[in-house]
């Protein structure tokens, strides 16, 4: 219930420069019985995966904020996800609509932040985190654009970085976000960020999935 009251507040999202985020990885798995249509094309565990986002333009101020989470609402997003398959698939699905970023902080277990994007026949989601150090963000203000240095602004002894891809009525693919070990030597402080936490992410990507398709 706390989740909701923290979407439902905050001032409206302000306008600022563009960002922009590129990643690759791997697949780890493609739930659904059996995988959806990319098990059907032949997509396993291992293979390759590479995506980018783009916000334009990137709210950096806080758009809704609570004692564990904040939100960065961000209405204009473009996003893309290419998947690799040896002899079998090679493709790129672009999509754009609104998004989120949420940070979450003490009293969770979990630093870091998730990207939650709503494309109109998509949904993507960005997760970096290590263990709990600190609370949430109070600005992406110079938000850093590569996952090693997203993942260093959290410090911490146990960094994650990965994603899910759902095409809408296809199936979904769970992938794992490539990152230096490096990174667990936190940014320097003079930096205008602080460090954040995971916390009920999924249950706020959840609701606002709902909200999207109910509006």
């Amino acid at each position: 219930m706390a989740f909701a009251a923290i979407l439902m507040g905050g001032a409206a999202p302000s306008a600022a420069a563009s960002y922009s985020l590129a990643f690759t990885g791997a697949v780890t798995a493609i739930p659904g019985p059996p995988g959806g249509l990319f098990g059907t094309l032949g997509l396993v565990a291992g293979d390759f995966v590479s995506g980018t986002v783009t916000i334009n333009s990137f709210n950096a101020d806080i758009y809704s904020s609570g004692p564990v989470s904040t939100v960065f609402s961000q209405p204009s997003v473009a996003y893309s996800f290419h998947l690799e398959h040896p002899g079998a698939i090679d493709m790129t699905i672009s999509d754009t609509g609104p998004g989120d970023i949420v940070t979450a902080g003490t009293p969770s277990t979990k630093s870091g932040m998730q990207f939650q994007l709503f494309g109109a026949k998509s949904y993507f989601e960005l997760t970096f985190q290590t263990d709990v150090t600190g609370g949430p963000l109070t600005t992406l203000a110079a938000l850093p654009s590569t996952a090693t240095e997203l993942i260093a602004l959290f410090g911490g002894t146990t960094p994650q970085a990965r994603g899910m891809y759902t095409l809408d009525g296809f199936g979904t693919v769970m992938f794992d976000i490539a990152f230096s070990a490096t990174a667990v030597t936190p940014i320097p402080a003079a930096l205008p960020l602080f460090l954040s936490a995971l916390g009920g992410l999924g249950l706020l990507a959840r609701r606002r999935r709902v909200r999207e398709k109910t509006a």
